[in-house]
């Protein structure tokens, strides 16, 4: 017998995802586009690239998560991008995730490494940054990624119909005949999901994914 891994299994007759896509955790609920994008970051560095993981932190950085906003720094550090890292590091709040102590740390390396010139260069860059990487541009853009998501039953985008049946991280188990013998899935309640969808656009909080983030690991030398 084979075995058929699907991600999202969508059942019934008003039941079809079309547009954007949701991903689920094993409990049902909705991964945030925004930890989807910092984990394949997190990924890419440890594979040793990255550059590719640079540009999966800023797309996580749209969507308002300051870690990410962090990490770009920080692989900047790394590269010896001095300029681009003091920007990001000027851009990040500290506060929110707790790193005040080592953002005013890499600050100052930073600092050290740059001329007059050089920081006026790195201040410049940060007001780009801000134009595009800001909480109203953050809230914008995780509407736009919610309202993108278009469920069967309803004609309005973002609107999750209480007739939908989703089945999450679902595995089926195919005969030698072709036809399905077993499928195991975690049902979400339309009602979970429109709440998931809800807290990620108003209530949106800067957490990491469980067990898959070492800062240590992509953090600089002292």
């Amino acid at each position: 017998m084979s075995k058929l891994h699907i991600l999202i299994l969508i059942l019934g007759m008003n039941a079809a995802l079309a547009g954007e896509s949701v991903q689920f955790n094993s409990r049902g609920q909705v991964i945030p586009p925004d930890e989807l994008h910092l984990t394949r970051g997190l990924d890419h560095e440890r594979d040793g690239f990255p550059d590719a993981a640079i540009k999966s932190f800023i797309k996580s950085s749209e969507f308002g998560n300051e870690h990410a906003r962090f990490f770009v720094a920080l692989l900047h550090m790394q590269q010896n991008n001095y300029i681009d890292a003091l920007a990001w590091l000027y851009l990040v709040n500290a506060e929110k995730i707790n790193r005040e102590e080592k953002v005013q740390q890499l600050k100052a390396a930073a600092m050290n490494q740059l001329t007059d010139d050089q920081l006026l260069v790195a201040e410049e860059l940060l007001i780009s940054l801000e134009a595009r990487h800001n909480p109203a541009q953050a809230r914008l853009k995780r509407t736009l990624w919610r309202n993108g998501l278009t469920f069967t039953g309803t004609h309005l985008r973002g609107h999750v119909d209480p007739s939908v049946k989703v089945y999450a991280n679902a595995q089926v188990v195919i005969g030698p005949d072709g036809q399905i013998e077993h499928m195991t899935a975690t049902r979400v309640s339309a009602h979970q999901l429109k709440r998931d969808l809800e807290d990620f656009v108003i209530n949106y909080r800067y957490d990491l994914p469980q067990g898959n983030v070492e800062l240590h690991d992509i953090e600089t030398e002292e």
